[in-house]
């Protein structure tokens, strides 16, 4: 009865411990993305900014700022891969693989699809 009570309390600890690190990546990514466009408008500040190089600021701050969203949503996909395994439920275990294919997926797009959009809309 006791080894019972000990194995609640230590899957409540681990779902608090995961609550708090979804949290802190959460956190950390709207941190990160508000530096990526705060820098971007104390660049679009400046005295004189030519197109080209707002463009290709542009598509650095918009590169940076998908690669982090991605980041964050394959981070939560892993910390739910984590707890599923840990709990042995499937339903939470497909919920992370689908989480981390579509952070995995974002990183992809930021990476290939933003300078070909970019390069598209400079060459007109």
């Amino acid at each position: 009865m006791g080894n019972k009570n000990n194995i609640v309390k230590s899957s409540f600890l681990t779902n608090r411990r995961s609550k708090r690190l979804k949290k802190g990546v959460t956190a950390l990514s709207t941190g990160l993305c508000m530096t990526v466009m705060l820098s971007m408008m104390a660049f679009a500040s400046g005295i004189s900014v030519s197109s080209g190089s707002f463009m290709s600021t542009a598509e650095t701050a918009v590169t940076a700022v998908v690669t982090l969203i991605g980041g964050g949503v394959g981070i939560f996909g892993v910390i739910n891969l984590i707890e599923a395994y840990s709990n042995d439920n499937p339903e939470a275990r497909s919920s992370g693989m689908k989480q981390l294919a579509a952070g995995i997926g974002l990183i992809i797009c930021a990476q290939l699809l933003v300078p070909a959009l970019f390069d598209m809309v400079t060459g007109l």
